[in-house]
C-alpha cells in the first residue's frame, strides 16, 4: 500500500498522486512533534476524524475559484470543503425534520441516526448543509454549512444527532446590501454530502411566514 502524507500550509497541485495512493493524510504543518501523531494514524493506533476546512482544488485553474461557487456551477474539486474519512464505516439513516415549513420564530429540528459498523470506535463530524437552486436577486451558493457537531460513536452503536435550524440561519446579504431571505423558497437540507460513504439525505423545506 502507498500512503501519502501532505505536510503543507496550503493546497498543492497533486497531479495523479491521489489516484496512485491508497491513502492520503493531510498533516498541515504539525511542528517538531508532528511525527508521532502521523505515525499513530498510519499504523491505526488513532482513528482520524478531521475534515477539510477548505476546498482542495484538483487543477491549477481551480485554485482561484474555491471560495464561493454558485448552485448552477459544475465545479468539481479534488476534495470539497468538509471532506474527510476515518477507518470505520458510518451509516446514516432515519433522517427526519419536525416540520416541512420553516417560519420566522419557529425553528425546525433536523435529526439523523448514525451507526458505526466498525471496525473501530470513531469520532464523527456531522454537518448540516443547505442548498437552493435559485434566488430572485442573487445566485445562491452551491452548498452552505449551517450546523455541525462532533460525537464519538462506539462499534455497533447508534446515535441520534439533532440540529435546530431557524429561519434567520438562512438569511443572506443581497446585491443591494440588504440582509434577509427569499420567502416561499425551496431549501434542500443535506447531511454530510461530501463523505466518501455517500451517506446523505435531501429534504425540501418551504420557507415563509
Amino acid at each position: 500500500p502507498i500512503a501519502v502524507v501532505l505536510v503543507q500550509g496550503r493546497p498543492r497541485g497533486l497531479g495523479n498522486v491521489p489516484s496512485v495512493a491508497d491513502a492520503v493524510v493531510n498533516a498541515y504543518l504539525p511542528g517538531d512533534y508532528g511525527g508521532l501523531p502521523i505515525a499513530e494514524i498510519l499504523y491505526g493506533n488513532v482513528n482520524p476524524s478531521g475534515r477539510l476546512p477548505y476546498t482542495y482544488p484538483g487543477t491549477e485553474s481551480q485554485a482561484s475559484t474555491t471560495v464561493w461557487q454558485p448552485a448552477y456551477s459544475n465545479y468539481n474539486p479534488l476534495w470539497a470543503f468538509g471532506y474527510g474519512i476515518g477507518y470505520s464505516s458510518m451509516v446514516y439513516s432515519n433522517v427526519s425534520v419536525s416540520s416541512n415549513t420553516l417560519k420566522q420564530g419557529s425553528p425546525v429540528t433536523v435529526s439523523v441516526s448514525i451507526t458505526n459498523e466498525g471496525p473501530y470506535p470513531q469520532k464523527e463530524v456531522v454537518m448540516l448543509f443547505t442548498k437552493q437552486d435559485y434566488r430572485f436577486n442573487l445566485a445562491p451558493e452551491n452548498n452552505r454549512l449551517r450546523k455541525f457537531t462532533k460525537t464519538e460513536i462506539g462499534v455497533g452503536e447508534t446515535k441520534q444527532i439533532e440540529f435546530k435550524l431557524a429561519m434567520e440561519d438562512l438569511a443572506y446579504w443581497s446585491a443591494e446590501l440588504k440582509h434577509g431571505m427569499q420567502m416561499d423558497a425551496q431549501v434542500m437540507l443535506q447531511i454530510n454530502p461530501y463523505t466518501q460513504q455517500d451517506v446523505f439525505t435531501n429534504i425540501t423545506l418551504s420557507t415563509g411566514y
